[in-house]
């Protein structure tokens, strides 16, 4: 592993940003748009460099040793209509979804919904995937391709759609 900088580490063909990088971002003006436009050079570079590497396109947040998979999404570069900022725990284990305007530095808003995000999955704790209430991972009823589901939704709507499914 070798470090470059303040927060960012190379590590086995990934790229690991510090959990903190938004609140730089939002101090230095740097937008959501300029960090995914960076993510795609860093990932373009990466598989023209290490071709055949079996890490998947991302790159991480880390915090406490953990790491956190994110997405940027917005018009013209990808088919939405809004700009959406996507997080999930390293196991791909959806922990949240938050609307952005790509061409804005995150905000203090944006900044406390992550560090809630990242803090509560480190603390054990997640939001249904469907209603939003927070649940321990002992509270967990079941779960549908990234979602993790809460008693009250796995049992109403969840279980028999995961029943179906032949994840083909």
């Amino acid at each position: 592993m070798e470090r470059f900088g303040g927060g960012i580490v190379w590590q086995e063909n990934q790229l690991l940003l510090s959990s903190e990088i938004f609140k730089q971002m939002s101090k230095y003006k740097v937008t959501f748009k300029q960090l995914a436009e960076f993510c795609e050079k860093y990932i373009e570079f990466r598989n023209s460099f290490f071709v055949g590497s079996p890490c998947n396109s991302e790159i991480y947040l880390q915090k406490h040793g953990k790491k956190f998979a994110f997405a940027i999404f917005y018009p013209g570069k990808h088919l939405t209509k809004h700009g959406k900022f996507n997080l999930w725990h390293e196991t791909y284990e959806a922990l949240g979804e938050y609307s952005i305007d790509e061409n804005t530095a995150p905000d203090e808003k944006f900044i406390k919904w992550i560090d809630e995000k990242i803090y509560n999955k480190l603390s054990g704790k997640i939001n249904c995937s469907d209603c939003g209430k927070l649940i321990s991972n002992k509270e967990i009823a079941g779960t549908y391709f990234a979602g993790r589901y809460c008693k009250e939704c796995w049992e109403r709507t969840w279980r028999d759609i995961e029943a179906q499914e032949t994840y083909d």
